[in-house]
């Protein structure tokens, strides 16, 4: 698939995510509301699941991450709707992409983190800090 169609469709599957995570919210809202209409209850204001600023934002935000992994992973989306599957699991699969790279960093001897390959890393330690398999057992019929 192109770039450009893989960043699309991967945007679009950001917003499909904060669609349903909205849709939730405002049923939740709505099932409180029947029961608070039920008891007497004050009802909860639809700003109490609604914030127009931090919403948005977390919608560009969403967006921009479902983008940014179609376009990371364009070579291996071959249909739409792999593409918005991807865009829909942005955080998760930066988010692991990310560990993987300041894994290495740090099995390499670099800090990770931000440190880009200096010494003075965790690296070492952290390895050290690894036990040693089992040694392996004697040949059968060897001195043990």
């Amino acid at each position: 698939m192109d770039v450009v169609t893989a960043a699309a469709y991967g945007a679009c599957g950001g917003v499909v995510v904060q669609a349903v995570t909205f849709c939730t919210d405002v049923v939740g809202l709505q099932q409180a509301r029947h029961v608070a209409l039920s008891r007497g209850t004050p009802l909860r204001p639809l700003s109490s699941v609604v914030d127009p600023g931090i919403d948005v934002l977390v919608l560009v935000t969403r967006l921009a991450l479902g983008a940014v992994a179609g376009l990371l992973f364009h070579a291996t989306v071959s249909t739409p709707i792999l593409a918005v599957a991807v865009g829909a699991s942005a955080p998760a699969l930066l988010r692991s992409l990310a560990a993987a790279r300041t894994g290495a960093a740090l099995a390499a001897g670099g800090g990770g983190g931000g440190d880009n390959g200096g010494g003075g890393g965790t690296g070492a330690g952290l390895a050290a800090s690894i036990p040693a398999g089992d040694p392996p057992a004697p040949a059968a019929g060897a001195p043990g």
